[in-house]
């Protein structure tokens, strides 16, 4: 479920010409963070945007990878 999220928002960076790479441990850390017992994945969209999209975006604006895409 996990590398579903990843590879639809690596999808939406490749027109950005902006490559992703998640590491194992990070890709773990998000599958224990994405699932609770009581409601299954369901929190994901929101753990992804807070964690992976937020931040990305930010730099991408802001920070490190200003001027890095076309």
């Amino acid at each position: 479920m996990v590398d579903k999220f990843i590879v639809e928002l690596q999808a939406q960076l490749d027109a950005k010409g902006v490559s992703l790479e998640v590491s194992d441990e990070a890709r773990d850390w998000l599958s224990v963070k994405c699932y609770d017992r009581a409601i299954g994945a369901r929190q994901m969209a929101r753990v992804m945007q807070e964690n992976l999209k937020k931040p990305l975006a930010n730099e991408l604006l802001f920070g490190s990878l200003v001027n890095r895409w076309p």
